[in-house]
């Protein structure tokens, strides 16, 4: 068996392991105008879900947004 050609490929990859953003801030004034860029960017390198922090109340309506359209984004606050 050759691991890398035939274990070791992208989809067992991802259907084995999790992949957690677990700190990012995709609702801040220089990443939100990107956001949906960035998340479909994440869904092609297998992200699982992703931790957003939310620095502000602005940040924090953002993301909530952010949310609602892309269910496996989770918002942390700390207005």
């Amino acid at each position: 068996i050759n691991l890398i050609g035939d274990i070791l490929t992208r989809d067992w990859l991802i259907k084995v392991f999790m992949y957690i953003d677990t700190h990012s801030h995709i609702s801040s004034e220089e990443l939100y105008p990107h956001v949906d860029d960035l998340l479909l960017r994440a869904q092609n390198v297998a992200l699982s879900a992703i931790v957003n922090i939310c620095t502000d109340t602005a940040s924090l309506q953002k993301g909530l947004a952010i949310a609602q359209k892309y269910p496996w984004v989770y918002n942390t606050a700390a207005t």
